[in-house]
């Protein structure tokens, strides 16, 4: 065995700084994201600025307005997912955002139970006058993405809707299956959701 060999065993592993991804529907002000919302996330407490390694997601966040229920990811891990309440007046608010890429330096990665998550938090302010912006100028942009874009069966109130998340154990191929969300992307005739 060459000595160089043995100096590669002796370093300590060092993963890669991850790229990161910041969806906002609004601009950022002062080119900074600044820690908000006291909340409890895979075991640490306090207020974060969070992201995710998954630019799909991310183009999702960047259309989070008063319709969007929530963003995801199906059993498969590779297709991405947002519920969105009332279609026409979503399609109508013609929702854009901005996608923030920046390295994942000072971010930890939400681990829940044995399961690494896509998503990242950091309890510093993170600065963006160099993170490349990324235009999302709508639900095209996503399904083009893959993400898979469903939107509540017409006449299904918010209250109805989570009610019915609940009894499907929060998965959203069951309420595909059931018909209380509709796959946008099949509706266009685009690659199905999974059912």
């Amino acid at each position: 065995m060459r000595a160089q060999d043995d100096e590669l065993i002796e370093r300590p592993f060092r993963p890669a700084t991850p790229t990161l991804y910041h969806g906002s529907p609004r601009p950022i002000e002062r080119d900074r994201l600044t820690p908000r919302f006291n909340q409890s996330v895979g075991g640490h407490e306090g207020q974060f600025v969070f992201a995710t390694d998954h630019l799909p997601m991310a183009r999702c966040y960047a259309l989070k307005d008063d319709h969007m229920l929530g963003v995801g990811m199906f059993q498969d891990e590779r297709t991405p997912y947002c519920v969105i309440f009332n279609r026409e007046s979503f399609l109508a608010a013609r929702v854009t955002g901005t996608v923030y890429q920046f390295p994942g330096d000072g971010f930890k990665q939400v681990i829940v139970g044995s399961y690494a998550t896509h998503e990242y938090i950091s309890s510093q302010t993170v600065r963006l006058h160099r993170a490349d912006r990324i235009p999302v100028n709508g639900i095209d942009d996503l399904m083009a993405d893959g993400v898979q874009v469903l939107f509540t069966r017409p006449g299904l109130s918010e209250n109805e809707f989570f009610l019915k998340l609940r009894q499907a154990h929060y998965n959203p191929e069951t309420l595909l299956q059931q018909e209380n969300l509709i796959s946008e992307n099949v509706v266009r005739g685009l690659k199905p959701a999974l059912i």
